[in-house]
């Protein structure tokens, strides 16, 4: 199955799996969501991190202090990401928590 993205009109499309296509209002951004998030905590935007798995992920990958790509995220994102982990059946998540600099 081949995954995509696609801005449409006053959408943007992420076919992400053969029986799940992700819609969302054009402009709304999970990077937003982190700087929110982080100005409210006073957290320095370089000391957060994410995961995705998917297109509609890149923005706030990008955004954060670190950004994880799922081992299940399409082939052609993991060339541009330099942190990969397991994939979500295999708790890439707490991987990368456990194994966190205290």
């Amino acid at each position: 199955m081949k995954t995509y993205s696609q801005r449409y009109n006053n959408l943007y499309l992420v076919k992400s799996k053969d029986t799940l296509l992700e819609i969302v209002a054009s402009g709304v951004e999970k990077a937003d969501s982190i700087k929110r998030v982080s100005d409210y905590y006073h957290v320095e935007i370089s000391n957060t991190l994410a995961f995705g798995d998917n297109y509609n992920d890149e923005g706030m990958l990008k955004t954060v202090g670190k950004g994880y790509l799922m081992g299940n995220a399409p082939e052609e994102l993991k060339k541009h990401y330099p942190y990969i982990t397991a994939d979500h059946n295999h708790d890439g998540i707490a991987e990368v928590l456990e194994n966190l600099e205290n």
